[in-house]
């Protein structure tokens, strides 16, 4: 089944916009330099979009493309508008513009610490509460900050339990029709009012495994998980390669569990490999980065953690927002990179020192059937693009090298980039 990707809108709408075409005809100005609109002739628009449809970038993909006048609504150009397709990230554009219209763009997420029980000489004599309220930006340091909140309150000890209040969202986690193999990966992460993000792009949902190779061939590679937590266990080895060796790194997060197996070796040498990884309950996931950041302000937690409900009438003890919807959505923004079109989302790097354009740096989120692409400078009188350079790379073996070294051989002086195989 092919899927009506963002790129093939990008490429439509920057083609479409350098013309100076808008949804309501031609950029023109009148005698007194002004702006105006002149509706376009439709046989024009129909050539031109005509024109761009037969780029062979285009061959064995799906397109459905309708355009309208934005101010009366009229059918400009119809290209297979009726074609039931899978609207892929193409899908953010709605979601983002349903949530700036319900919620406006001055709104924001946050995130609380509550309690109903007292504060004896600075021993809190009962459970302390999260509640989330949907915030996907909620990253490691925001709970940190709230951990500080609560020790500046003048808590130095709690003596019941972390309770995780995620009943703001209700208890379905994935989407209607989501596939059970895509779950342990980055674009399938479970969704809870209470959660957390690993990283500036706001991966909500996910942890990530980092790996560095060790000092000699042969000895155990370094694995840590970002942010630290206990929610998630790694089971397994993964040792250091010879230099220039592959790199065979595999991790596998168990179905309905946390247990993420890991495998395989990386090369001596070799740069910081970063993979993603769904965790399967994010809301205990969040807990226990509370837990451990509560412990780093000095806040010793006697209890358990355990998922409840805040009892009403309890006091505000610390509060965390986030951004507000119009700078998340705004073109640049980190957030934005995962809310709005993947046009504006460039695929996850991959590279090494031996591919020109590629960072050193290695990070992949690797999927089950991960493609290598390659990224051209944009040619004059041409929009940039991405298209296949090499086979589907397979899941064992490296995925960074596979792709960089496909690129550089084949496409030099080029960005290498892995896209997911859906």
């Amino acid at each position: 089944m092919n899927i009506f990707r963002s790129s093939v809108a990008a490429a439509l709408a920057t083609a479409v916009a350098t013309t100076g075409l808008t949804a309501a005809g031609l950029v023109a100005h009148d005698a007194a330099g002004q702006q105006v609109i002149v509706q376009a002739e439709q046989t024009a628009l129909q050539q031109k979009l005509d024109t761009l449809l037969a780029d062979p970038r285009f061959t064995g993909s799906q397109v459905g493309l309708v355009v309208r006048d934005a101010v009366t609504g009229e059918e400009l150009y119809d290209r297979d508008g009726g074609s039931r397709l899978l609207p892929a990230s193409n899908l953010k554009l709605f979601s983002s513009t349903a949530a700036m219209d319900a919620l406006g763009p001055d709104f924001r997420f946050h995130t609380d610490a509550l309690s109903g029980a007292q504060v004896l000489d600075g021993k809190l004599r009962g459970d302390l509460y999260l509640k989330g309220y949907g915030d996907p930006t909620t990253l490691a340091s925001d709970y940190a900050a709230l951990a500080q909140q609560v020790a500046a309150a003048g808590i130095r000890r709690v003596d019941g339990n972390i309770v995780a209040d995620d009943t703001y969202f209700d208890s379905v986690r994935l989407g209607d029709t989501w596939s059970w193999d895509d779950e342990p990966f980055y674009y399938s992460a479970q969704i809870s009012a209470l959660t957390v993000a690993p990283n500036t792009d706001y991966d909500s949902g996910t942890v990530i495994v980092q790996s560095a190779p060790g000092a000699t061939a042969g000895s155990p590679a370094q694995l840590t998980l970002v942010p630290r937590t206990s929610a998630v266990q790694l089971v397994g080895s993964v040792t250091t390669g010879p230099a220039g060796s592959a790199n065979t790194l595999s991790t596998e997060r168990e179905h309905g569990t946390d247990v993420v197996h890991v495998s395989g070796s990386v090369p001596l040498g070799s740069g910081t490999g970063l993979e993603w990884v769904t965790v399967w309950e994010p809301t205990s996931y969040a807990a226990d980065v509370f837990r451990r950041a509560l412990v780093a302000a000095g806040v010793e937690v006697r209890g358990g953690l355990r998922s409840g409900t805040t009892p009403s009438g309890a006091r505000l003890l610390a509060h965390d927002t986030s951004m507000t919807l119009g700078e998340a959505g705004r073109p640049g923004s980190a957030w934005s990179r995962r809310t709005r079109a993947a046009a504006a989302s460039p695929p996850a790097r991959c590279g090494s020192p031996t591919a020109p354009g590629c960072p050193a740096r290695t990070t992949s989120r690797r999927t089950r059937s991960p493609t290598c692409w390659w990224r051209p400078a944009p040619s004059p009188g041409s929009s940039s693009g991405t298209t296949p350079c090499r086979s589907p790379a397979t899941r064992t073996g490296s995925l960074v090298a596979r792709c960089a070294a496909g690129c550089a051989t084949r496409r030099p002086r080029t960005t290498c980039t892995a896209r997911p195989g859906r």
